[in-house]
């Protein structure tokens, strides 16, 4: 798996995975986007699956989300962008998890209706049709 990270200039971590993502790229991939949130060099994650295949069972995303959250400051907002890389009940179950465990994270098909939602904009649109 390989991955991109980098600022944008208006604050967010991107971080663009490619080829098969394996649990260990995730979670090196999620350390590195939280550390960075943690030291106040961003304020939200902007992370991109269209051009990965997701190679993880629902065990592995359930602990990569739990850790994922425990990692991250109280409030970062992520937004993953799946396009059509993840089935619906997969991106619910993530953001579920999230959930649960007090994250914000949202999926959606594409980036500029996540850094809208990132940005905090009223009227960014998640996926299922709710205003985010």
């Amino acid at each position: 798996m390989a991955y991109a990270l980098d600022i944008t200039d208006d604050g967010l971590v991107r971080v663009r995975h490619s080829g098969d993502v394996d649990r260990d790229g995730l979670r090196r991939a999620c350390s590195e986007t939280a550390d960075l949130v943690r030291a106040g060099k961003a304020t939200g994650v902007l992370m991109s699956f269209r051009r990965a295949t997701i190679a993880i069972d629902l065990t592995g995303i359930y602990e990569l989300s739990e850790g994922n959250c425990d990692r991250m400051p109280s409030g970062t907002r992520m937004a993953v962008v799946c396009g059509t890389r993840c089935d619906g009940q997969l991106r619910r179950f993530v953001e579920d998890v999230h959930a649960n465990r007090g994250g914000l994270l949202r999926t959606f098909d594409h980036p500029g209706e996540a850094v809208r939602w990132l940005q905090g904009r009223s009227g960014a649109v998640h996926r299922d049709g709710a205003a985010g």
